[in-house]
């Protein structure tokens, strides 16, 4: 799946199956959008899953719940309850790997002002918000580019 900023400025997807990709792009580009702490919990459920540390995790948006178990990662829309896939897990850990690579990219918008960490880019700063707040280290760190190994703190 790949992603690309609109006109608009809003987030877009593409992918090679439409049908199959809609929920999980739709979840990714529009419910998750530029929320880096969001994106941040969908890979903290990915790594939880996967390792085995969990063998099931929810992930509640504003339009679409996600269900992870270590087989599949199911996407369904909140409002019509016949809008659901189920995507195989490395699929949907791919595609939310391949969104955080992407929305990291983007520039932050000059008209932001952001009061916790203006001193840190927008995804570390909610890197740094979401390790003080799971008292954890991310389970991506080192993984993935924008997670660091060490720091900031």
């Amino acid at each position: 799946m790949d992603f690309y900023v609109k006109r608009d400025g809003g987030i877009g997807y593409a992918g090679s199956q439409p049908e199959h990709d809609r929920e999980l792009g739709i979840w990714l580009s529009f419910d998750l959008g530029r929320n880096y702490y969001g994106c941040l919990n969908a890979l903290m459920s990915i790594a939880d899953v996967e390792s085995l540390e969990k063998n099931a995790e929810h992930f509640e948006g504003e339009g679409y719940d996600v269900e992870f178990a270590p087989d599949k990662v199911t996407v369904s829309n909140r409002f019509l309850e016949e809008r659901f896939t189920s995507y195989v897990f490395a699929e949907a850990k791919a595609a939310i790997e391949s969104f955080w690579r992407f929305i990291i990219t983007v520039p932050d918008s000059a008209q932001a002002i952001r009061v916790y960490r203006p001193d840190l880019p927008e995804h570390l700063a909610d890197l740094v918000l979401w390790e003080e707040q799971w008292r954890r280290p991310h389970p991506y760190r080192g993984r993935i580019e924008g997670i660091p190994t060490k720091g900031p703190a």
